[in-house]
C-alpha cells in the first residue's frame, strides 16, 4: 500500500462513550464522506471503513469532543458538492493536497468553522456565498475557482485566494476590511486574473496586515511583500489579459 499523508478525523461523539458509539448525525456524516470520495490507485485508506463495525475504530476516525475533520494528503479523488452541506457540526475542515474536484457549495461558508482549507485541488467554479462569510481562516488556493470576487468575504480573517483564476476589480469592501480596521488581516490574490483594485498608490497596510497582488492583470498600486513562491513578476504577459488595457 502506497504511504499515505496525515489523516485525522475527529467527530462528536455525544452518545454512550463507554460504546464508542456515533451520535447518528456523525456516523451519517462519515457514510456520506465515504460515498463521495475515492481512493487512487495504490491508495486503500478507505478499504477500512466497515460500517457494519464501530466507526470510532476506524483508521483515522478518533472519537472525541472536539469537531475536526481532516483527510489532507491522502491521494482522494471524488466530488464534495453533496457531502460538504452534511457536515455542520465541524469546528475545522481540511481536505487539501488530494485530487478532488468540482464546484464547493454556498452552505459551506456558513458552517460553524474557525478554519476551512481546500487548498492544493482541483475545485472549480464560482465562489458565490449567499451572506457576510465570518470563518477566521479559508484557503483556497492552488484551484481552478474562477469569476468575480464576493465581497461577503470580507468578514474573513486570513484569505487565501492566491493561484486560482479571477478576474475582475478586487471588492471596495474587501480593501477597506484590509486598510480599515476590519477583521481582514491577510489577503493574497496573487497568480490570478484580476484587473483592479481600488486603493491610494500612498496608502500603507496597518502593522500585521499581509497583502499580496503579483501576477494578475493589473499593476498592483501599493508594494506589498509577497512570499516568495510568488514570484519576481509583477504583472502578467498582456497576451493573458485581454481584458485588461493596462
Amino acid at each position: 500500500m502506497a504511504r499515505l499523508g496525515a489523516v485525522v478525523v475527529v467527530f462528536l461523539a455525544a452518545a454512550l462513550a463507554a460504546e464508542g458509539i456515533l451520535d447518528p448525525v456523525d456516523f451519517l456524516a462519515l457514510q456520506a464522506v465515504r460515498r463521495s470520495l475515492d481512493d487512487m490507485p495504490g491508495s486503500a485508506f478507505f478499504d477500512a471503513w466497515d460500517f457494519t463495525a464501530d466507526p470510532c475504530g476506524f483508521p483515522g476516525v478518533y472519537c472525541d469532543g472536539n469537531r475536526y475533520l481532516s483527510l489532507a494528503a491522502n491521494r482522494l479523488t471524488g466530488n464534495v458538492d453533496s457531502v460538504l452541506p452534511r457536515l455542520t457540526r465541524l469546528n475545522y475542515l481540511d481536505l487539501s493536497m488530494n485530487q478532488l474536484q468540482g464546484p464547493i457549495p454556498a452552505s459551506v461558508f456558513t458552517l460553524p468553522l474557525s478554519v476551512l482549507q481546500l487548498q492544493r485541488n482541483f475545485f472549480s467554479g464560482l465562489l458565490q456565498p449567499t451572506s457576510d462569510v465570518t470563518i477566521p481562516v479559508v484557503d483556497l488556493s492552488y484551484n481552478r475557482f474562477w469569476g468575480p470576487l464576493s465581497p461577503l468575504l470580507a468578514g474573513i480573517g486570513q484569505l487565501y485566494l492566491n493561484n486560482n483564476r479571477f478576474t475582475g476589480d478586487v471588492p471596495s469592501r474587501l480593501v477597506q476590511e484590509l486598510v480599515g480596521t476590519g477583521g481582514l488581516q491577510l489577503l493574497y490574490l496573487q497568480h490570478n486574473f484580476l484587473t483592479g483594485i481600488e486603493i491610494s498608490p500612498s496608502s500603507s497596510l496597518p502593522s500585521g496586515v499581509s497583502l499580496c497582488l503579483m501576477y494578475n492583470c493589473m499593476v498592483p498600486p501599493v508594494y506589498a511583500p509577497c512570499p516568495i513562491k510568488a514570484g519576481t513578476q509583477n504583472t502578467r504577459p498582456a497576451d493573458q489579459c485581454p481584458e485588461w488595457r493596462g
